[in-house]
């Protein structure tokens, strides 16, 4: 990059082909159907029919996160495997890998995080390489980014502050940024790159490990 030195590289997100500018109307809510979106990093309310807002962002990000988490841990190609192991089949028989599912209770209709991207991010912490500063953004993109109710998000202020400390402190220790510290796994095998039953719930619109 023109400009930046690292010679750790510049890792950045390149591609706002979708992107615009916010203003007044995502100030306030506009109508899901005049947004243009990748489906994969689409929020819930898209499909919800809700209007849309800033957040909109936030939700995206915290889809990227356990990519790149994917990507730096494992490989590229590791990448795609997450997208088929979270995929769906749609309506039309092509494979969704939304980040949440729609469900319907009665009248009612609603999301949740799927329960495959909650049993990857396991996986991921559970990584033999997986460091204190990985489950740190891991468990900021589940508690703060991949949340079902945008007005829960973390806001762009606060979750800069966040991540400006986690840089700082990784430059402060290397220990924490480099130093494996793989959660245990479960006594009971792991189903990786298999379903698992419904392992995420919502609690006031908060994702719960199960």
């Amino acid at each position: 990059m023109i400009g930046i030195k690292d010679e750790n590289g510049v890792l950045q997100i390149a591609d706002f082909g979708l992107g615009r500018f916010h203003g007044r109307d995502s100030l306030l809510g506009i109508s899901p159907s005049k947004v243009v979106s990748s489906p994969t990093y689409e929020p819930p309310e898209c499909k919800l029919h809700r209007h849309v807002s800033r957040s909109y962002d936030i939700w995206s990000l915290g889809c990227l996160y356990p990519e790149f988490i994917t990507w730096l841990l494992k490989s590229a190609k590791e990448i795609d495997v997450f997208g088929d192991f979270s995929g769906r089949p749609s309506s039309i028989g092509i494979s969704e890998d939304n980040f949440y599912t729609i469900i319907k209770t009665g009248d009612e209709t609603e999301a949740i995080v799927r329960e495959e991207v909650v049993d990857w991010v396991n996986q991921l912490h559970q990584h033999e390489k997986c460091s204190k500063l990985i489950h740190d953004l891991l468990d900021l993109t589940v508690k703060k980014l991949l949340v079902i109710d945008s007005k829960e998000h973390a806001r762009a202020k606060a979750l800069s502050q966040q991540l400006e400390g986690y840089l700082q402190k990784a430059m402060d220790d290397k220990q924490y940024l480099l130093a494996p510290a793989p959660w245990p796994k479960p006594a009971s095998p792991t189903l990786t790159h298999e379903r698992h039953p419904k392992r995420a719930s919502l609690s006031n619109g908060s994702l719960l490990l199960q």
